[in-house]
């Protein structure tokens, strides 16, 4: 039976699968792109901790992180 890590955010539960890459190393894979609830939820709450920040832009490293700084500049007003 695959080993689950549960990741609760507020309200939201998620069960992710714990994967064991080729060097050893365990992770529980995580994916935000298409968990649009997960996605609001975790923007609002980076938002709050950002809000009080001056700032012009959002900026991801990835494609996985882009619908996180979609949706904080959608929230943040200032699309």
């Amino acid at each position: 039976m695959p080993k689950i890590y549960r990741l609760q955010l507020g309200p939201l539960v998620r069960q992710l699968p714990v994967m064991t890459l080729p060097n050893g190393v365990t992770i529980a894979s995580f994916v935000l792109l298409g968990d649009a609830e997960l996605t609001h939820l975790a923007a609002e709450k980076l938002l709050n901790k950002v809000q009080q920040a001056e700032f012009d832009y959002f900026v991801t490293v990835e494609s996985k992180g882009i619908p996180l700084a979609q949706e904080m500049t959608w929230l943040s007003g200032r699309c």
